[in-house]
């Protein structure tokens, strides 16, 4: 359900498939990052520290998804911070990184 709002909200503010990349982008960088890198993260840095920096990861995600909400309300607007390529940008970064923190929540 979450994933065809994401899609959903995302489409509905002129930004066509986006909401299916970061998905993806962040499902691959989950993927990736749980097989390779969240064992030793985990073991290095313990499971307190772990469940904090998966927390923050998932807590920048969805945070990341004001920027549309006021590009939407402001359309008319000049600034590189409603610009959609930035918009865009941040989001699929935000994704990646969000799935690279998820695999160590989702590890413990």
């Amino acid at each position: 359900i979450a994933a065809n709002l994401c899609e959903k909200v995302l489409r509905e503010n002129d930004f066509g498939n986006l909401g299916f990349y970061i998905l993806g982008m962040g499902y691959l960088f989950c993927g990736l990052s749980a097989i390779f890198v969240a064992a030793p993260i985990i073991d290095k840095i313990g499971d307190k520290y772990a469940f904090f920096l998966g927390s923050l990861g998932y807590s920048a995600y969805v945070w990341s998804f004001i920027l549309p909400a006021f590009r939407s309300e402001h359309p008319d607007s000049d600034s590189f911070f409603y610009s959609k390529g930035f918009i865009i940008t941040l989001m699929l970064l935000v994704a990646a990184i969000e799935g690279a923190l998820g695999a160590l929540l989702w590890t413990v």
